[in-house]
């Protein structure tokens, strides 16, 4: 899932999210691993990991064609602040 962190300093595209200590963080098929954003409790970071769990299962991605060429869309997921 494509994702841009919270501080929009990281924009990737992650295949494992965690949640560590409030935090929610993802990794990547290397095996490494950003923060993507902070919360308040795992409650909160909990919430964000359903929305985001929400939005793969509308879908990640979508095709287009436009004038006969066919074009893949990738949704990116903004990290909430709060």
């Amino acid at each position: 899932m494509w994702v841009r962190s919270q501080s929009k300093h990281y924009l990737g595209d992650y295949k494992e999210l965690v949640i560590i200590c409030n935090g929610v963080y993802g990794y990547a098929v290397n095996g490494d691993s950003t923060l993507l954003g902070k919360y308040d409790t795992d409650e909160r970071a909990l919430r964000v990991l359903d929305t985001m769990q929400q939005k793969l299962i509308a879908g990640a991605s979508k095709d287009v064609i436009v004038n006969g060429t066919r074009y893949s869309k990738q949704f990116v997921f903004q990290m909430p602040q709060k």
